[in-house]
């Protein structure tokens, strides 16, 4: 009589979370290190945009003159 296996065993899910667990502590880095580049960028972008204004304001206000 043969024995029908149903679902896993504990083993083989002991090895399945191990394993996403491994691959999650790959990728937290990386995508840490991609969100403070887009802060970084995000930042300069900013900062163009307030060099930009306050540089037209001037010029408007040295044209009115």
């Amino acid at each position: 009589m043969k024995h029908k296996k149903n679902g896993f065993t504990l083993v083989e899910l002991i090895v399945v979370l191990v394993i996403l667990a491994v691959l999650a502590a790959l990728l937290v880095p990386a995508l840490t290190g991609y969100i403070d580049k887009a802060r970084k960028s995000q930042v300069i972008a900013e900062t163009r945009m307030l060099t930009q204004a306050a540089q037209t304001e001037l010029s408007s206000l040295y044209a009115t003159n």
